[in-house]
């Protein structure tokens, strides 16, 4: 069993967040009963079949979200 602390859920607007509080990374559900299943698959290790739902426990499980470089244009100038 792996511990699942820092997965917190957040109801929205249109359903619900589940937030990775270490990494900042989140997954959008519809349901409450889809966010309590993606964190029991991620605690008990258990690979999903639907795609969306192996994406999001992916995202959640992901050390570090590689992102890729952000074009600026130097002419325009750029406020900090």
């Amino acid at each position: 069993m792996i511990n699942v602390a820092h997965l917190k859920v957040k109801k929205i607007r249109k359903g619900f967040l589940v937030v990775n509080t270490k990494t900042g990374n989140h997954t959008h559900m519809r349901s409450k009963y889809g966010c309590y299943c993606i964190i029991k698959f991620i605690r008990e290790g258990i690979e999903p079949d639907n795609p969306y739902l192996q994406e999001s426990k992916r995202r959640l499980t992901v050390e570090r979200e590689w992102r890729k470089d952000r074009y600026i244009n130097i002419q325009k100038g750029v406020r900090e």
